[in-house]
């Protein structure tokens, strides 16, 4: 007679309870046409320009330049009020004024979001990123200096945020759970290279659209032990099944759950959003824009 392996009444519930507990896949969600359409109630968008540098591979600073932005502020902006912020940029070819021009159609998805309660009032700022001589002094490596020194800096001492315009390091770290940043294609691999391996302590949220940095191994290296206490509140992953850059992508955002385990949980605080059929292209970032809104600023407040 074969015997039967009896599990005891308790473990079974614990196991049960282990199974529930399994966290569930991001869905993606489609844009909604409406969404896309001018909105009543309309942010209005800003230039600003902020002294930074060149820097080396070691953030020393080298010869002097200025940096641009534009700056999307929601509709009744009001500086007695904070506001979240998410620091958005653009591909390789493409400048400052990419997601936030009249024809791209992000302003008029910011707008009815915003209307519609399906994310906070946000800040979006759009700087510029060394690219194919657009003007930008910083690439994927090193924009993390600029961004951290100078882009940040500039920015919340001007704008009502919640570092409450203290930018000492303190705060900075203190309010990352009201701070993002995101971007495509380049500017995904800047959220790599940059954001990932060298500002986790003041920004809370990363977004990559469509990008990856090739060297994972660094990169965990950085967040184990750097930015050990500062795991992501949440890495948002997309790419379309017709990009050239998905498998890479997706090869890569699976290393990094192997050699992050402590840091990074998949269905937790992290996920890869497939797009089936989606390309290389404005129709596939916009859908992912939607995405991010939907799962930033989400954390407990500090």
């Amino acid at each position: 007679m074969k015997r039967r392996t009896v599990i005891p009444a308790l473990l079974l519930l614990a196991l049960l309870a282990c199974a529930r507990a399994e966290p569930a896949a991001f869905e993606l969600s489609a844009v909604p046409e409406a969404l896309l359409a001018p909105c009543a109630q309309q942010g209005s968008v800003e230039r600003i320009e902020y002294e930074t540098f060149v820097y080396d591979k070691r953030g020393n600073p080298g010869r002097a330049g200025t940096g641009r932005a534009c700056v999307y502020l929601p509709y009744g902006y009001d500086s007695a009020q904070r506001y979240d912020v998410l620091y958005l940029m653009h591909g390789a070819g493409e400048d400052e004024r990419y997601w936030l021009s009249e024809e791209n159609g992000a302003r008029a998805l910011l707008d009815g979001m915003i209307a519609q309660g399906l994310c906070p009032p946000v800040i979006v700022v759009t700087p510029c990123l060394a690219s194919e001589k657009n003007g930008g002094l910083n690439g994927t490596g090193t924009f993390r200096y600029e961004l951290r020194g100078d882009l940040i800096p500039a920015v919340e001492s001007r704008y009502s945020t919640w570092a409450l315009g203290d930018m000492s390091q303190e705060s900075l770290t203190r309010s990352r759970a009201h701070r993002a940043y995101a971007g495509l294609s380049l500017g995904s691999e800047a959220g790599w290279s940059s954001v990932l391996m060298g500002c986790l302590d003041m920004i809370g949220y990363v977004g990559c659209f469509s990008g990856y940095y090739s060297n994972a191994y660094a990169i965990a290296e950085s967040m184990n032990t750097a930015y050990a206490d500062f795991p992501p509140l949440y890495w948002y992953n997309g790419n379309g099944t017709l990009d050239g850059s998905h498998d890479d992508h997706l090869r890569g955002y699976g290393l990094m759950l192997r050699l992050c385990p402590q840091l990074l949980r998949e269905g937790e605080n992290c996920c890869f959003a497939d797009k089936p059929g989606k390309r290389h292209n404005l129709e596939s970032w916009r859908i992912d824009l939607y995405n991010v809104m939907r799962v930033f600023f989400r954390a407990e407040a500090p």
